[in-house]
């Protein structure tokens, strides 16, 4: 009967455990940055919309959507963000990206119900 060398006894144990501890960390990694990256996302657009509250054109209203929706289109080139403004019936007043005289009523999405309920919505998507 042939001997197994010591090296092949404990290397394929160890190899394995190496492995498993890698994918371990690895996948741990990649999820503690993937949050880190959301909360820095969600700061800064919290940063953001405080600005654009303190600088959009007055009355937000239906009356006034027109300078709502160059002040969204300027706002949003300039801080690379998509901008949509909503009156508390979801109607699109003003947006970076889109014509909101075409844009759907927006007051079932969730992000637009918690904002009305606490001041301020998220949605990720």
């Amino acid at each position: 009967m042939r001997k197994i060398r010591l090296i092949w006894q404990i290397f394929p144990p160890y190899l394995i455990l190496t492995l498993g501890v890698v994918v371990s960390v690895t996948w741990f990694a990649s999820s503690s940055i993937h949050e880190f990256y959301l909360e820095q996302t969600e700061d800064e657009l919290d940063i953001l919309a405080r600005l654009a509250i303190q600088q959009i054109p007055r009355p937000v209203s239906t009356d006034n959507i027109e300078a709502i929706n160059r002040f969204c289109e300027k706002f949003g080139d300039t801080a690379a963000i998509r901008l949509t403004v909503v009156d508390k019936s979801g109607v699109v007043l003003g947006d970076s990206d889109e014509d909101p005289l075409k844009m759907e009523n927006h007051l079932k999405r969730p992000e637009i119900q918690a904002a009305l309920k606490e001041g301020v919505g998220r949605s990720t998507r």
